[in-house]
């Protein structure tokens, strides 16, 4: 058990032991398709230059969010707090780089009234995102399901995804990524970070699983390594599913580290904020 969290960081972090595909190929998995999770969303600032006569855009996209209804993204408050004067919402692909996708500007943010940006304990850590026009669902935007009820004693598996960096202090990716990751409860959770999961702080963890390594990747030979989410990867989604219906359970946070076998991933419960997100978007 530990309760010294000078190591905690965000994850405005990639998906770490995951696919590899913009540098070499594939690493422990495989890059999403374009309608496997269409309720990705990313979340970033464009700017706007002038060069000659014309105006260039350049997009820098630093976290994720999911979509939970044809007007609302969910994501992390401290996503929110790297947001400029022009935000942007990018759906309906996978390559933040390429020409596809639907984009959104914003027309508010609420931010959880128990967020405390200065804290060193990241509870709370939600914001809801209201879009500037609505989305018609279509083949690859979709909004995910929310759980009412707390799913997690019938399903330990579930996926998180993200285009943040595949291990720490390597590169981002371009294209959305995923990988399967163990839910843990919250006793183990406890074992790990101490007093961070004291009963009704609305937070769960889940473990990563070994993957085979590229050996054509230098970078990524370090022992050990599991599958977890990384820097960028802030606000994404945790999702499993259940009942042939997949739920998002949890908002990537934070944690210590990326992809460490011995300190998994921590994430905003979801079902423990349900009625929060429920008042916003009704």
């Amino acid at each position: 058990m530990s309760d010294d969290y000078s190591e905690f960081e965000p994850r405005a972090r990639g998906i770490v032991g995951e696919e590899h595909a913009l540098l070499r190929g594939i690493v422990g998995g495989t890059v999403v398709g374009e309608q496997a999770l269409p309720w990705a969303v990313a979340l970033g600032t464009t700017t706007t230059t002038l060069t000659g006569t014309s105006n260039n855009q350049t997009d820098t996209f630093f976290c994720g969010g999911t979509l939970i209804s044809h007007r609302f993204v969910i994501t992390a408050a401290h996503c929110i707090e790297s947001l400029a004067a022009q935000p942007i919402l990018l759906l309906g692909t996978i390559d933040i780089k390429g020409t596809k996708g639907v984009r959104r500007g914003i027309k508010r943010v609420s931010i959880h009234p128990g967020w405390n940006a200065t804290s060193k304990f990241p509870q709370n850590d939600l914001a809801l995102i209201e879009m500037d026009s609505g989305i018609i669902p279509s083949f690859n935007i979709e909004p995910i399901c929310l759980p009412l009820k707390n799913i997690r004693a019938s399903v330990s598996v579930g996926r998180v995804w993200g285009w943040g960096r595949l291990l720490e202090g390597g590169p981002t990716s371009q294209l959305l990524r995923s990988a399967e990751v163990t839910l843990l409860g919250n006793d183990d959770c406890r074992q790990v970070y101490g007093d961070l999961f004291r009963p009704g702080a609305g937070l769960l963890c889940a473990r990563g699983h070994e993957f085979v390594q590229d050996s054509g990747l230098p970078a990524l030979q370090r022992s050990g390594l599991v599958t977890d989410s990384c820097q960028g990867d802030s606000g994404g989604g945790l999702i499993v599913e259940d009942e042939g219906r997949v739920h998002l359970v949890g908002v990537v946070s934070g944690g210590i580290g990326c992809g460490l076998a011995s300190y998994p991933g921590i994430y905003v419960d979801v079902v423990a904020h349900i009625s929060w997100i429920l008042d916003i978007i009704n």
